[in-house]
């Protein structure tokens, strides 16, 4: 879209997206929303932040392989964090720090990896598509 007004509006909204998907990944573990439907908000703003730019064609700062490949080391350390304790893989584990009512847990880094990995998957598929059709 080459519009004036889609393109101011994006302006202003694509901060207010990005914090809203991080709200969302942040309290996820304790009521609904989480690492999947940030990521999807995320992604959403990302593609339309690219089409704003260039309407022609999406484009990104950020590589989405490289997005999926950091939610998935993410999630992997997550898991491997639990075996030094002799805990099962996978399992739960919290600090004792607590920064502003948040407490980080190997749960909420499991999140994130899931956050990044679904933002990273959503502009990866958009990307093949949109090649694709270039045919």
């Amino acid at each position: 879209m080459d519009s004036k007004i889609f393109n101011a509006a994006v302006r202003i909204i694509f901060p207010i997206q990005v914090i809203i998907s991080f709200i969302i990944l942040l309290r996820g573990h304790n009521e609904p929303g989480g690492g999947f439907i940030g990521g999807l908000i995320l992604a959403v703003s990302i593609l339309l932040r690219s089409l704003s730019s260039n309407p022609k064609k999406t484009s990104f700062n950020l590589r989405p392989k490289s997005l999926m490949a950091g939610g998935l080391l993410c999630s992997l350390t997550a898991g491997l964090i639990a075996l030094p304790f002799k805990k099962v893989f996978l399992t739960g584990i919290w600090s004792e720090i607590n920064i502003f009512g948040f407490i980080p847990s190997t749960i909420f880094l499991f999140d994130l990896g899931v956050y990044l990995l679904v933002a990273g998957m959503v502009l990866q598929v958009v990307q093949a598509l949109e090649e694709e059709l270039e045919l």
